[in-house]
């Protein structure tokens, strides 16, 4: 017996599917066949009959479901199928098999010579590519044929090329019954709509037996699984055995009025879907756009009771509920009543039973989806996590944010901060569970594999390859730490890698052989050549390779890369061309094996692949002349995609804490809070249709229809909501600012609750919409968000930001309250004076707070260098004076520089190093004009101040003639801090053999090779006097030092002596010399952008003096320019600058 039952509920249908299973079977071992439309449901069903069956007594819930066999939709029109074929015999027409059989008839009828032969085949496809994508998406369609269209399918087997509605099809669509024909001749057996009605006979007849117990149920299904052709196959199955078939239907009310209207209607033989006006019999809005498939299953159970008499039909009428008292119990009311919203419900500001919230991209969307779970539950205390439920559209491109947003799952809710436990401050903890995980997440073979496919046919470049690297079973297999993976980027940085592996992997890409740096392989023979050799920026050594040192744990860090690189450069020469299936899942065994490994204890995580590719290898086995089939790889590697991504994972439901999952997966699950996360119009953006698709081009009624299915997800979620129903969406975009207006769905459901409340507010008034920062003060507010309502944010780390953000409003914080002690040691090394009086800030962060700021993060680059960035130019700039002066060749510097990939390639690069070449001459002629050699020689420093200071330290000496002194030659613009530093060495020197002729140069050339020449003297011509000044000189420097071992002074290595400069003439530095629309002045420094951070020029004018500074003007960052410059000016003279510039 055949029976239905309907609910608008899906507890009530568990309660009446418990009440059947109580009924002891004939056979008391033979388990309870069950099956559900999703994994979810199931887990929720089996917890909820054990609510029911073997309690101790009713309500108690002590009670356990057993003996229970799970299924799903599809498995019981596989089984009636499997009944009618020999036992030994495999499923020939399941799509895993039939899609070889499509492509070898696809192979084997394609000819390249011929694309405009006559057949319909031939006509369709001509020269087009035809591989295991292609004959994929054609098995899936016949798949789907089968399974909704079974007459047509028929139709063709008997060649009368037809659509649903019995008309010939369009020449263009011809194609497919030609190629099914085909399909079914090679396969040399019926298909199942051909073998369906001969087994449904056999069924019913009892001849049949089926691999199914006396008792059968299917539960939970929101539609008929399988559509129209369902009640036919249940009815059969039903002569025999008892078939309980539960259905939720969201508007009973709506679904009674469909049926009395068809049954005063003429059935016609086919309703198609553009026939059905059943729409105009629904009263409400929402259900008007989001209940189609429900009206479509109502109309189909209306015609199956029209024509049997062998099933029968019940509704459980819903319990009489008093007058809801919340807008959505009042919303919900209507759904399932299916009566129009007529603006009756009284709202109250209390009423938090459905909220809409707005916000500024995802991140926030996530932090309120977290505010609103821990509203939730701090407003009811008899609420549990485990009652709560986010569901979001698109989870893949969620899940990250609600990780690292809601941070790791607590244990259990406290309204208390984590802070008191150690743990960083934040929001209260939430437990929670992502029970949607792809096998990637929870395999890491599988995602191992993903990602080496992905590279596979790619270009190789330094992010990609370092991605694979990183990827767990990779780092299994070759003993990659964190350590490893940070040396290897920077190896990936020093050696300059882009992309490629060698030289010849480029060149399919169009790159020249010529063209040899910035490969992986090339990065590699550098690091196994240095660590054999001693390395040297400007030398090659064996092989013509420039090579990186590496000592110790390097060298066999650099062994396992080697390993694994030529493992990859194997791989890329096998996946070129074509070949066999066998010969493919050969290949991506080694590869798996090889480059793979699963953590210890989990090899399960390796053996699920290898039973991928083995189910593979033996589907494709029994298919008559696959094995001579030869596809490409991007054919195998969307083949392997597939099946791993169908592969089922075990998604953690009701393990306890908030779930998070997508919106199939617990479909129709009752919780008693609801938060729909993620509701933004690219969520709801269904890809364009299959052309070739037969059922969308003539829908019926019954057809799924991705858009109606979307709708009636959503439409479930809405009535699963007992207390609470959220609504989170993109509200503005982030970098318009402009508002977003509301996707198509919340807008219907926005309409409908503003049609249901009364005084007819205007929908858009009924969004919260949230301040862009989590930090905003509005969140900490009463009444600053909600309105009515308290402060809205649980997160103390953003109040503690709000109440500094305020606060900073209102007076400026200093970075430090008061300068640190200074402690005993008072001997200064020479570096540290030239450090301290170039860059205060700098010096004082690194050498006193030991803090290192790195350089703003810049993406590792993936392109050839194919032109020079200023601090490229200015490194091979750099290595080609070092060059010129050491005496080499600049032939030699040149190879050197190739072999390192750092100069861009071919005539690029030509055009570049004759520009080098000749800034570099420009450099040596000035040298030679102002006697610099490149032999250095060094002078000891050991200075004692008046004050009792000592510096220590040498200085470099490099000129031919008197005076002696030091040059230094650099590549690029002289900066101010350049000739601080020469100066420092000058006083030095004088401090130490005043006696003697000093001088200290600078050379420099900008830009366009012109040259910048810095040549300081003494001031005084008298030893004594030239003493005197030299140590008042380094007693300022002195000061300075010590200042910065203590303080971050505001002085700057440009930005100071601008200050200084513009004080002369009673003006002010410009506004571009703290901070450029370039981003390279002084306070984007990582130090000052530190502790200036939110300084500008004029706020660094207005820093007072102390009453400690050796100075009497009221701006520190005035005095402490002039105390150095004006000192430097004093004791100093630029005889190599032109007129009218010397000591600037």
């Amino acid at each position: 017996m055949l029976s239905v039952t309907v609910a608008d509920r899906v507890q009530p249908l568990a309660a009446r599917l418990a009440a059947i299973l109580r009924e002891a079977p004939a056979d008391a071992m033979e388990p309870e066949w069950i099956a559900t439309p999703s994994a979810g449901m199931r887990a929720w069903l089996w917890l909820e009959l054990a609510r029911h069956l073997g309690a101790s007594a009713p309500g108690t819930g002590d009670g356990i479901a057993a003996n229970l066999e799970s299924a799903f939709g599809g498995t019981l029109r596989t089984k009636v199928l499997a009944a009618g074929r020999p036992d030994d015999e495999p499923e020939w027409w399941s799509v895993d098999r039939m899609v070889w059989t499509v492509l070898a008839v696809l192979l084997e009828s394609h000819d390249p010579e011929r694309p405009d032969r006559g057949d319909p085949v031939g006509a369709r496809f001509g020269n087009d590519h035809l591989g295991y994508g292609q004959a994929r998406r054609i098995a899936d369609l016949f798949d789907r044929y089968h399974l909704h269209r079974p007459e047509v399918v028929r139709r063709w087997a008997a060649g009368d090329d037809v659509d649903v509605t019995g008309v010939r099809l369009p020449e263009q669509h011809l194609w497919q019954p030609d190629l099914w024909r085909q399909v079914r001749e090679r396969i040399g057996r019926p298909s199942p709509p051909e073998e369906l009605p001969r087994i449904l006979a056999e069924l019913a007849r009892g001849r049949l037996e089926v691999d199914l117990p006396d008792r059968i149920a299917l539960f939970g299904f929101p539609v008929l699984p399988g559509g129209g052709g369902f009640i036919e196959l249940a009815e059969a199955v039903a002569v025999h055995r008892d078939v309980n078939l539960f259905l939720l239907d969201p508007s009973p009310g709506t679904s009674a009025t469909v049926r009395a209207d068809a049954a005063t209607r003429t059935r016609p033989a086919v309703r198609r879907r553009a026939d059905d006006r059943t729409s105009d019999l629904v009263l409400n809005p929402l259900l008007r756009s989001w209940g189609r498939l429900p009206r479509e299953s109502a109309l189909l159970l209306a015609d199956a009771g029209a024509r049997s008499e062998h099933w029968n039909a019940s509704l459980i009428e819903s319990e009489t509920e008093p007058e809801p008292n919340s807008l959505l119990g009042r919303l919900q009311a209507d759904l399932r009543a299916g009566r129009a919203p007529d603006g009756s419900f009284a709202l109250v500001p209390a009423d938090r039973s459905v909220q809409f919230h707005a916000t500024y991209g995802r991140s926030r969307q996530v932090d309120v989806a977290r505010d609103a779970i821990l509203h939730a539950l701090a407003d009811d205390p008899t609420l549990s996590e485990d009652e709560i439920l986010v569901v979001c559209p698109d989870l893949a491109s969620f899940s990250p944010l609600i990780t690292a947003g809601f941070g790791a799952p607590a244990r259990s809710y406290t309204t208390e901060s984590s802070v008191g436990s150690g743990a960083p401050l934040g929001p209260p903890a939430i437990r929670y569970v992502l029970a949607d995980r792809s096998l990637g997440r929870d395999n890491v073979v599988v995602a191992g594999l993903d990602t080496l496919l992905d590279l596979l046919p790619g270009r190789f470049d330094a992010v990609a390859v370092q991605d694979l690297v990183a990827q767990p079973a990779v780092r299994e297999r070759y003993r990659f730490d964190d350590a490893d993976l940070a040396r290897i980027a920077d190896w990936v940085e020093v050696a300059s890698v882009r992309w490629g592996l060698d030289v010849d992997h480029r060149i399919p890409f169009g790159v020249p052989a010529t063209v040899t740096g910035n490969t992986w392989i090339g990065a590699l023979d550098r690091l196994l050549v240095g660590s054999a050799v001693p390395d040297d920026d400007l030398a090659l050594s064996v092989g013509n390779v420039a090579p990186i040192g590496i000592e110790g744990e390097d060298v066999d860090l650099a062994g396992r890369l080697a390993d694994l690189l030529d493992r990859l450069r194997t791989l890329v020469d096998a996946v070129e061309g074509s070949r066999t299936l066998a010969s493919w899942l050969g290949l991506v065994s080694g590869a798996v094996e090889d480059l793979l490994a699963a953590p210890e204890d989990e090899e399960w995580q390796a053996d699920r692949v290898r039973r991928v590719i083995a189910e593979i290898r033996e589907q494709a086995a029994g298919s008559p002349g696959v094995e001579q089939v030869e596809f490409e790889f991007a054919d195998m590697r969307r083949l392997l995609t597939e099946r791993l991504a169908a592969v089922p994972s075990r998604p953690p439901f009701f393990r306890g804490g908030v779930t998070i999952t997508s919106l199939e997966s617990l479909r129709w699950v009752p919780f008693r809070v609801v938060i729909l996360l993620g509701m933004d119009q690219p969520a709801f953006t269904l890809p364009a249709g299959d052309g070739d698709d037969l059922i969308a081009a003539v829908p019926v009624v019954g057809d799924r229809e991705p858009r109606s299915h979307l709708r009636l997800t959503l439409l479930e979620a809405v009535l699963a909501a007992s207390d609470r129903l959220v609504v989170i969406r993109e509200g503005h975009d982030l970098r318009t600012n402009l508002d977003v207006p509301p996707p198509v769905v919340v807008a219907e459901l926005l309409d409908t609750v503003a049609a249901t409340v009364s005084g007819s507010p205007d929908p858009a008034d009924l969004e919260i919409h949230h301040p862009r920062q989590p930090f905003d003060e509005r969140n900490f507010l009463a009444d600053g968000v909600v309105p009515g309502d308290g402060p809205w944010s649980h997160d103390p780390s953003a109040r503690l930001a709000a109440e500094a953000r305020r606060v900073r409003d209102q007076m400026r914080i200093p970075f430090m309250a008061a300068p640190l002690e200074h402690g005993d040691q008072d001997t200064f090394d020479l570096v540290e004076l030239v450090d301290a009086v170039s860059d205060p800030v700098r010096s004082f962060v690194r050498r006193r707070l030991q803090v290192q700021i790195p350089d703003a993060a810049e993406g590792t680059p993936t392109r050839l260098p194919v032109e020079f960035s200023g601090l490229a130019r200015w490194n091979v700039g750099d290595r080609l004076v070092s060059a010129v002066r050491r005496g080499l060749d600049p032939e030699h510097w040149l190879e050197t520089e190739r072999s390192r990939g750092t100069l861009p390639p071919g005539g690029l690069g030509d055009e570049k190093v004759e520009e080098l070449l000749r800034a570099v001459e420009v450099l040596r002629a000035e040298a030679v004009r102002l006697n610099v050699a490149d032999e250095v020689d060094t002078v000891s420093v050991d200075i004692e101040l008046p004050d009792g200071a000592r510096i220590v330290g040498s200085v470099a000496t490099n000129s031919l003639a008197q005076p002696h002194g030091p040059a230094r030659i650099g590549f690029g613009s002289m900066k101010p801090k350049y000739k601080l530093a020469a100066w420092i060495d000058l006083l030095a020197l004088v401090a130490t053999d005043p006696e003697a002729s000093w001088r200290s140069v600078l050379l420099n050339i900008d830009g366009k090779s012109n040259p910048q020449v810095a040549d300081l003297r003494p001031v005084d011509d008298i030893a004594t006097r030239r003493r005197d000044s030299a140590l008042s000189g380094l007693s300022r420097a002195v000061e300075v030092a010590r200042r910065a071992r203590c303080e971050p002074l505001p002085m700057f290595p440009t930005l100071s002596h601008a200050v200084h400069q513009a004080a002369k003439t009673g003006e002010r530095a410009k506004d571009d010399d703290w901070r450029d629309f370039r981003g390279f002045a002084d306070g984007y420094k990582p130090a000052a952008s530190l502790v200036f951070a939110d300084h500008s020029l004029t706020d660094l004018y207005e820093i007072a003096s102390r009453h400690d500074d050796p100075f009497d003007d009221p701006s520190r960052l005035v005095g402490w320019a002039r105390y150095v410059w004006e000192e430097f000016e004093r004791s100093v003279l630029d005889v190599g600058a032109p007129t009218g510039e010397a000591g600037e």
